[in-house]
C-alpha cells in the first residue's frame, strides 16, 4: 500500500480566502498527475522552528491524529 499525498497550508492574511477546489486546480495546472494531494487542510498557523524552518515531524504527527 503506497502514501497519499496530503497538503497542509495556512494563509498570511485572515481575510484573504482560497477553498480547495481552487488549491486543486492549482496543483493540476503546475504539477504531473500522480504529485496531485488528495487531502488538503487548512491549519491556523504551521509549526515552525525559531529561524522560521517548517517542523516536518509535527505536520506529519497532526496527520496522523
Amino acid at each position: 500500500m503506497g502514501e497519499e499525498l496530503k497538503v497542509c497550508y495556512s494563509i498570511k492574511n485572515p481575510i484573504d480566502h482560497i477553498d480547495e477546489e481552487e488549491l486543486r486546480n492549482y496543483c493540476k495546472l503546475h504539477l504531473t498527475p500522480y504529485k496531485i494531494p488528495k487531502f488538503f487542510e487548512k491549519l491556523d498557523e504551521l509549526p515552525k522552528t525559531n529561524s522560521g524552518k517548517i517542523l516536518k515531524q509535527q505536520l506529519r504527527a497532526l496527520s496522523h491524529s
